[in-house]
């Protein structure tokens, strides 16, 4: 019998199961379409939330963990794979900060405030020294807040070598365009899952997919644990040096590739599971593109696509074991976060799944856990 049945081959699951079989443990990873194609595939893959003060603790603590593990498992997959993840130090500027509620001042001193607690490097930034960290945007922002150290990952290129490297494990055996129908229950252990290819069986299952998540668990999770939210995202290509650094204002970014790409996202859309684009998305992450960055309005758009973020209460993701089952976990609905929470989310997840002790206090995790 297989040690592990992975459902979902996001990111999570991807690299959930990579890390079993680096302790020697068998996996098999089932994936309802092709794997490192939904939400994983979707964001921006910024390595680090957006505004990340108005996050909680339990937050901060694991992107600050999952940021540290980052450079040695992209070596390590550039090294296996020969795929380079682009893990691309680029800063982020976070232009008119702002809060609900709050004044521009009350949010910067939050924001030197939860840099003070965690040590990080924020800087604030008048208008001529943003100016000087990037000319060409827009001379109508007046202040900023800048953090050096932050990174982006071209997040398609991380989940290609991924898959990749997981394709390469003898012990790891993927089966996609295979969805699961239900769990397979017997009493309060799950013995596998059933789909239309016939019934998997392990002896600890792992749900690892996305917005999908709470729909799998069924009774297993409270209500509205973990619920999609649709973003929509523009990519442009104006070539390279036209945009050095993220650049966010409010909850809408854009971000810069080492070949020159630009990304532009992203929408907030509480539309259940539909993942099609819109007009309205369009012209709006245009108009902000432009507004933003001037000389984006003299190249195309050559791209607009959507994805859904597995959205959670307090943005705070599930991870760990599931109440009432002795051999079920989730590692699920970390929101707009998936990409920089990663690594940390599974090494933690790991921790708790072979009885280890863990990196991090993992209680605020467990909300449909023990």
């Amino acid at each position: 019998m297989t040690d592990f049945l992975v459902i979902g081959g996001g990111i999570m699951g991807m690299l959930s199961s990579y890390a079993l079989t680096q302790k020697g443990y068998s996996v098999q990873l089932l994936e309802s379409q092709q794997c490192g194609r939904e939400a994983s595939w979707a964001g921006g893959g910024i390595v680090s939330p957006l505004n990340p003060w108005n996050y909680p603790a339990s937050i901060s603590r694991l992107t600050q963990f999952s940021q540290q593990l980052y450079p040695d498992l992209v070596n390590q997959l550039t090294d296996q794979t020969g795929i380079d993840p682009e893990l691309y130090s680029t800063g982020m500027l976070t232009c008119q900060p702002a809060i609900e509620g709050g004044s521009n001042s009350s949010t910067i001193d939050q924001a030197v405030d939860w840099a003070n607690q965690y040590d990080i490097e924020l800087e604030i930034l008048d208008q001529y020294a943003i100016g000087q960290l990037q000319p060409d945007l827009t001379s109508a922002i007046s202040q900023g807040l800048w953090m050096p150290a932050v990174s982006n990952i071209r997040n398609p290129r991380l989940l290609k070598a991924l898959k990749k490297a997981i394709s390469q494990e003898p012990l790891i055996s993927i089966q996609e365009n295979c969805p699961v129908v239900e769990l397979l229950l017997e009493g309060e252990k799950v013995q596998g899952a059933a789909t239309k290819a016939g019934n998997f069986y392990a002896g600890n299952t792992l749900v690892t997919s996305g917005a999908w998540s709470q729909q799998l668990l069924g009774k297993a999770a409270a209500e509205r644990s973990i619920w999609p939210i649709r973003g929509q995202m523009l990519l442009y290509k104006p070539g390279p040096k036209l945009l050095n650094t993220i650049v966010l204002s409010g909850n809408q970014y854009l971000i810069p590739r080492k070949d020159g790409h630009i990304l532009v996202g992203s929408t907030l859309e509480d539309v259940g599971f539909d993942n099609t684009t819109t007009e309205q998305a369009y012209v709006e992450l245009k108009a902000f593109a432009e507004s933003m960055l001037p000389a984006l309005a003299d190249y195309p758009v050559i791209q607009q696509w959507a994805g859904l973020r597995p959205a959670s209460p307090d943005g705070i993701p599930h991870i760990g074991p599931v109440a009432n089952y002795e051999n079920l976990f989730i590692n699920a609905g970390h929101f707009r976060n998936g990409v920089v929470l990663a690594p940390g989310s599974v090494q933690v997840l790991i921790e708790q799944m072979l009885g280890e002790p863990t990196s991090l206090d993992c209680t605020a995790y467990q909300s449909i856990s023990r």
